[in-house]
């Protein structure tokens, strides 16, 4: 799966294993450098999750993003 969006592309790579599956998300900015994007490894974020992500200044995080923190993000809430 490939999105793009202002010359962001985000890809993922699906790490299967006999008991578990994680996902690993990569963003590259529009110079080709590789973002941390710290989505979470057990759900794919939606092309308009990516993009408010992109629009908020591809904000790093120390926990694993999902649609719940990315809204708290969105609201001017820390997601710490």
């Amino acid at each position: 799966m490939e999105y793009l969006y202002k010359g962001y592309r985000y890809e993922q790579e699906i790490d299967e294993e006999e008991d578990n599956r994680k996902i690993f998300h990569d963003v590259y900015d529009p110079s080709g450098k590789r973002l941390s994007f710290s989505w979470s490894p057990y759900s794919t974020p939606t092309i308009e999750e990516f993009q408010a992500w992109i629009k908020l200044g591809c904000p790093e995080s120390k926990h694993n993003l999902d649609r719940a923190g990315l809204i708290k993000l969105i609201m001017g809430e820390s997601y710490e």
